[in-house]
């Protein structure tokens, strides 16, 4: 037995903060507060607006709404107007009418970001193109310069904004011994709580401050609240999910108050999003909604470190990572995080510098450190889907993965990953059908990662989830999908020989 010393080195694509910032820049916005002989007063002030700068107001057209979503994609018609900044005080600022009609009072105001000119090398510029089109060559209003140090921004020859770029971080983490795995794995199961729906995810939550006694579990229509008391459920409360498909939850205490916050991710037209859920008298309230990204917490060990959001639409599937904390009802990017090719959100599990998910192709990939040190194939499917329109020739359901978690076991760790096999039905027919769910412990030791299949106990069709509770026991979340009917089931593993 010995210590190992695991250190987890933070690399970030430092500009990936920056072009974030930069697009916050050219993507300012108010309102109109108030209107006195002719001149318009904005809610923008010192450090938000610059005298000179330029706004467009619209008001009074129509609203065009996704109809799905219910989101307001634009208007058409009504009236516009085109505001010059005169004069900047500390909360507000004072404009005036060089085009169209006067504002009405409330009319949102969005900066005319025109003639923006570059300085840099062309590797930037490239990236920089994405936020704000394509760069004037001359009579230049705003100009990108990038530093040594970061990237500043000039309104007509005078420096207003500079962002530096941040460095890589090196974290030290000192891990507990480890005991490694038995030859045999064999568990017992307990049956929790059985649904007559169809269980998309669930997780065990802290949300009184009194330990992981409430479940929340995710159905195609509504996110339901159980108690926990004497191996019995009781339903507190349930409200409906947002329109989409909704995918998976997670609770997590974010701002290490000794409170979980519910996270729930769903596709919401053909993209990512999420809301995030205080529990507040007997009730889950919404906190923060419509998050374009995915949220999770990562090592359940530090949710509010390893919280990170990733970008997810029909077109490019899983894209950039970002790291994110909470502030209030807010959620802020701190900076872009770098991710192996092929990482998605939706099974990942960090313990340490270990990190554990299953990539697009359904290969389960453990790293270590940034470097993978083992593979393996055929560890994706679930009854979790998103239909997206012409996605594939010839079905149209995304597939997105179990969640996987932990296991603590002494001062030991192991990851505990999901694996459903597909049904003889599934490649006969083409529908998404299983005939098992399988866990599998993955024991990661200075030398070798050992994948062990735990047995004993048979999972019924699919594995939607895998959840950690707070004495080290791990339940499974089971799915069976039928034409008429669906189910489900969560259980809780004893495993034995530990």
């Amino acid at each position: 037995m010995r210590a190992l010393f695991l250190i987890l080195v933070v690399l970030t694509l430092s500009f990936g903060s920056d072009l974030q910032k930069v697009r916050d820049f050219f993507s300012r916005e108010g309102y109109v507060v108030d209107v006195m002989e002719g001149k318009v007063f904005l809610d923008l002030g010192k450090g938000r607006v610059f005298v000179g700068e330029r706004f467009e107001a619209r008001w009074g057209g129509k609203e065009i709404t996704h109809p799905v979503t219910g989101e307001v994609l634009g208007t058409v018609g009504g009236k516009r107007a085109i505001l010059e900044v005169a004069k900047v005080e500390d909360r507000f600022s004072v404009a005036e009418v060089v085009e169209g009609d006067i504002p009405e009072r409330g009319v949102k105001v969005k900066l005319v970001a025109d003639r923006v000119c570059f300085q840099g090398s062309e590797e930037t510029r490239f990236k920089l193109g994405s936020v704000v089109g394509e760069f004037a060559k001359e009579d230049c209003l705003y100009k990108i310069v990038e530093l040594e140090e970061g990237i500043g921004i000039e309104f007509k020859g005078r420096a207003v904004a500079f962002f530096p770029i941040e460095k890589p971080r090196k974290v030290v983490i000192t891990a507990p011994e480890r005991k490694g795995l038995p030859q045999e794995i064999r568990a017992k199961s307990d049956l929790v709580a059985s649904f007559t729906f169809l269980p998309l995810s669930a997780d065990l939550c802290n949300l009184r401050g009194e330990g992981k006694n409430q479940l929340v579990v995710l159905s195609e229509d509504f996110l339901i609240l159980y108690e926990l008391s004497n191996g019995k459920t009781e339903e507190i409360t349930r409200l409906r999910t947002p329109a989409g498909y909704p995918l998976w939850v997670q609770c997590a205490d974010l701002e290490g108050k000794g409170r979980d916050l519910v996270i729930l991710n769903f596709v919401s037209g053909e993209s990512g999003q999420s809301n995030v859920y205080s529990f507040l008298a007997g009730e889950l309230v919404p906190r923060i909604e419509k998050y374009p990204y995915f949220l999770k917490a990562l090592d359940p060990e530090r949710p509010g470190e390893t919280l990170i959001a990733q970008s997810f639409d029909s077109r490019d599937l899983w894209g950039d990572v970002f790291k994110v904390k909470i502030e209030g009802d807010q959620l802020e990017e701190l900076e872009k995080v770098s991710f192996p090719q092929g990482f998605r959100l939706d099974s990942a599990v960090q313990i340490g510098d270990i990190l554990i998910f299953s990539d697009e192709d359904g290969v389960l990939r453990v790293l270590k450190e940034g470097k993978e040190i083992f593979a393996q194939e055929n560890f994706g499917g679930s009854y979790i889907t998103a239909e997206f329109s012409d996605l594939y020739e010839d079905e149209d359901a995304y597939v997105f993965w179990p969640r996987f978690a932990r296991l603590k076991v002494g001062d030991s760790y192991f990851g505990v990953v999901a694996k459903n096999v597909t049904s003889p039905v599934h490649k006969f027919l083409g529908v998404i059908k299983f005939s098992e769910g399988k866990v599998f412990l993955v024991d990661v030791s200075s030398e070798s990662v050992k994948l062990r299949e735990v047995r004993g106990v048979v999972l019924k069709e699919a594995i939607q989830a895998l959840i950690e509770g707070d004495k080290g026991e791990i339940y499974a979340l089971t799915a069976v999908k039928g034409t008429l009917s669906s189910s489900g089931e969560l259980v809780k593993l004893k495993l034995e020989g530990f």
